[in-house]
């Protein structure tokens, strides 16, 4: 089955299910608008906090870092609240191309994995934000012991490469925790990586026309709304919610559609 034979296959199986197939996507979605809205990185409160304190207002000193805790409190639960939501819409796509007819409320089925869900989501920032480092680690150290100073771009561009290997590779581990719920965070990441293991570059081409139309559409209205925030982001959270159950449906027939990879020894 061709690429272009899986997203069709995507649009068959969600055919008399689009009005589910949209409100579990707003559902699933709804974090993610909210963390684009709540002023999360006014982390700065709590300097403003010292400031006053240091001036001898304590009684706003002391509002200022509640409001901050409030922000960042509110901002790890819509962290959670994303993580499960968002394989419960995998869940629910999971059902839906294997024939049967799962109701919205099998969006929230996930949230006893929301633990699992987390972590993954931590170990691919900290593996990114890691090979970030390695990379800047690494330009000081050619830096100091060869006297060289243009390496950066070429180091950044390298561990880069080799993060969205990574990324890649574990892209399938949210399809994997759906499928075998018993396993853990890391034996779901490597499942995916087993399941990319000998077509990866074929899944990278998957990945692009799963995701392409949807990327043109979102840089189209960059560029038509530039000057109009609120609007770009109104029209970027419409497109991106309509365009997700396609994406996530197509990425669990690409799983069904290969031989799903043997389990983790420990998961046996």
């Amino acid at each position: 089955m061709s690429n272009f034979d899986i997203v069709r296959q995507a649009f068959v199986r969600l055919r008399g299910h689009w009005r589910d197939a949209l409100l579990v996507s707003l559902i699933a979605y709804l974090p993610s608008l909210l963390l684009g809205l709540v002023p999360v990185f006014r982390i700065g409160l709590l300097d403003d906090a010292d400031i006053l304190l240091a001036a001898g207002d304590a009684s706003r000193a002391l509002a200022k870092s509640t409001e901050g805790l409030i922000l960042i409190l509110l901002w790890l639960a819509l962290i959670l609240g994303f993580a499960f939501l968002d394989l419960g819409r995998y869940a629910w796509a999971d059902k839906r191309i294997r024939g049967e007819e799962p109701p919205v409320r099998e969006v929230f089925s996930q949230r006893w994995q929301t633990g699992k869900v987390a972590l993954i989501i931590v170990l691919i920032v900290l593996t990114v934000f890691g090979a970030l480092f390695a990379a800047v680690l690494l330009d000081l150290f050619v830096r100091v012991a060869a006297n060289i100073h243009d390496m950066t771009l070429p180091l950044l561009i390298a561990v880069g490469l080799v993060a969205l290997w990574l990324v890649i590779l574990w892209a399938n581990a949210y399809v994997a925790l759906v499928r075998h719920p018993e396993l853990t965070a890391v034996q779901a990441m490597r499942t995916s990586r087993q399941a990319v293991k000998g077509r990866f570059f074929r899944f990278v081409l998957f990945l692009l026309c799963a995701g392409l139309p949807v990327f043109l559409a979102d840089q189209l209205i960059d560029l038509l709304f530039a000057r109009q925030p609120w609007l770009r982001f109104a029209l970027s959270a419409v497109i991106w919610i309509c365009w997700s159950p396609v994406s996530v449906a197509a990425r669990c027939i690409w799983w069904q559609s290969h031989a799903e990879p043997e389990l983790p020894a420990e998961s046996r």
